[in-house]
């Protein structure tokens, strides 16, 4: 079997496509070969949306079934291909923005409309979180978050991960982490106020906010954290909530994804509103606790293996449906 996945996710920033990669091997383990095409850089070009166009049309032509990453752009252009489709929508590509410039607003709200028109012409539709899907509303629709590797982000010891690091052994440190730290769907400035409430009771608190570090150093960035802190307007599911968790690093959070679900099923982890005294109280109360817990079982079922094995079953009931 082979899918075509175009997509928008750019090869020259580091880690952007830790959402899409991680599935190649284990799908291509399944019998499955994944023929990525990039898409980007076409926004204000029409020849070039053209040209792009009939180079899918053509890939699309030798793949059984085309596999939009994202909506937008990427998910109207797929769905022009012959053949079977589905689309992942993986969060902005659905939820209204109702931050940042009016550029940044403007932009998001097109790519918005361009999901919505391109949808009823898609097969299935995947979706990162059971908010999504009740948001989206639409029959075709399964819930297969983005998988992680398990196997990478394991608990370690936390003295061995900050000493790894030149990070002081006894100082709180919580995570933050933001593919795009200035994005004003993440709202860094939001963590940072609520570290301001945190450092009331205490004033060592640092932010470990790492940036085009490779993902391999990504799980002693996790185990060296007290904890992960996401401030975003919205999110499909978090890859890095989902890292954390597999190493029982617990979160606080707004309240976004499925994560109030979570934080109901566990001690340690807090959705909480989004102001910096709501966050930071929350902050305050995971550090004050200590809870030991075992917070990977929420990961496990998110395992890229697991992710993977699903996405082929709705493939293989794709191409059954076409025969």
């Amino acid at each position: 079997m082979r899918v075509l996945w175009p997509h928008t996710f750019s090869p020259d920033i580091k880690n952007a496509s830790v959402f899409m990669d991680p599935f190649v091997k284990p799908l291509k383990d399944m019998g499955v070969e994944v023929v990525p095409y990039y898409i980007g850089g076409i926004r204000n070009d029409l020849a070039t949306i053209v040209k792009t166009l009939r180079e899918l049309r053509a890939s699309a032509k030798t793949c059984d079934i085309s596999h939009a990453q994202y909506g937008s752009l990427c998910g109207f252009l797929t769905a022009f291909l012959p053949g079977r489709k589905l689309i992942s929508l993986r969060g902005s590509d659905l939820y209204p923005v109702s931050v940042g410039s009016i550029f940044f607003r403007a932009r998001l709200l097109i790519s918005r409309l361009l999901t919505r028109i391109s949808l009823p012409m898609y097969d299935h539709i995947i979706v990162m979180s059971n908010d999504m899907k009740r948001i989206l509303n639409r029959r075709n629709a399964t819930v297969i978050p983005d998988g992680i590797d398990t196997r990478k982000f394991q608990p370690m010891d936390r003295a061995a991960a900050r000493a790894q690091l030149g990070l002081p052994a006894d100082m709180p440190q919580i995570l933050y982490i933001s593919l795009s730290q200035t994005s004003p769907i993440k709202r860094k400035k939001l963590a940072l106020d609520s570290l301001n409430v945190v450092r009331v009771k205490y004033p060592d608190v640092k932010m470990l906010a790492p940036e085009n570090v490779d993902h391999d150093l990504m799980p002693v960035y996790v185990n060296a954290s007290d904890l992960i802190l996401c401030t975003s307007t919205h999110e499909g599911w978090p890859n890095c909530i989902k890292e954390a968790l597999a190493c029982n690093v617990p979160f606080v959070s707004t309240d976004i994804s499925d994560l109030g679900e979570v934080a109901r099923r566990t001690q340690s982890c807090r959705v909480a509103d989004d102001n910096p005294l709501e966050l930071g109280r929350a902050v305050v109360e995971v550090l004050d606790s200590r809870v030991k817990e075992d917070l990977r079982s929420e990961a496990l079922a998110m395992d890229v293996q697991v992710s993977a094995a699903a996405l082929k079953k709705v493939y293989e009931a794709m191409l059954v449906s076409d025969d």
